[in-house]
């Protein structure tokens, strides 16, 4: 194995929980419940949650303090280090700052791609701010500069199938159903062993 590979890994689902669901949980409102796993269309889902923050008078501040409850996935910080060991780690996220701070602190990636939120006078969040205008995740391609090296992404949902295939190597970690029956082509696997021994084997 050599320390030539730029691996582009998403946050929620692969590194951390899903954050939605927990907040949903912890402020009793069923609407945050969703993900991408289960509403591919990203807008919708986005509104979807504006909407129901709103009406629950839920701020950002809010938001940040019950995030920081939750801790990274079994495993994960291990495989962090595996993969920084292999060469470039980029975090390419959905997620949202300052929502997600925490976890960006304790991964500490070499290059991190999120949104961020918009807000009113009342901490309220009212839009966002895509970092790729949310045209999908492959265009973390064109911000990272990946010649003579291999390229690695992990994902697990609809909205990072664009950058597993844009990668040479693009993995689907522990996947729904729905999205494993929608990428049959890609690699998928269920533990962090499993892709680092695919890693192994390919790169």
């Amino acid at each position: 194995m050599t320390q030539a590979l730029c691996s582009f890994v998403d946050l929620e689902g692969v590194l951390a929980p899903e954050m939605w669901p927990y907040l949903a949980r912890r402020f009793s409102v069923a609407e945050l419940e969703a993900t991408t796993r289960t509403i591919p269309d990203y807008r919708q889902l986005l509104e979807q949650r504006i909407l129901a923050l709103a009406r629950h008078r839920i701020t950002l501040a809010q938001i940040c303090e019950a995030v920081r409850g939750l801790d990274l996935l079994q495993g994960a910080q291990k495989f962090i280090s595996a993969l920084k060991q292999r060469g470039q780690l980029v975090l390419v996220t959905d997620s949202f700052q300052p929502m997600n701070s925490h976890f960006l602190n304790a991964i500490g990636a070499d290059l991190v791609l999120c949104h961020t939120f918009t807000c009113n006078d009342y901490d309220i969040v009212t839009g966002f701010d895509f970092w790729n205008g949310l045209k999908g995740k492959h265009l973390c391609f064109d911000m990272v500069k990946t010649q003579g090296r291999s390229t690695f992404a992990i994902g697990d949902a609809f909205n990072d199938l664009s950058m597993l295939r844009r990668a040479q190597y693009g993995v689907l970690f522990q996947p729904s159903r729905s999205t494993r029956e929608a990428a049959p082509d890609l690699q998928s696997a269920t533990t962090y062993g499993e892709v680092l021994s695919y890693l192994d084997s390919v790169a």
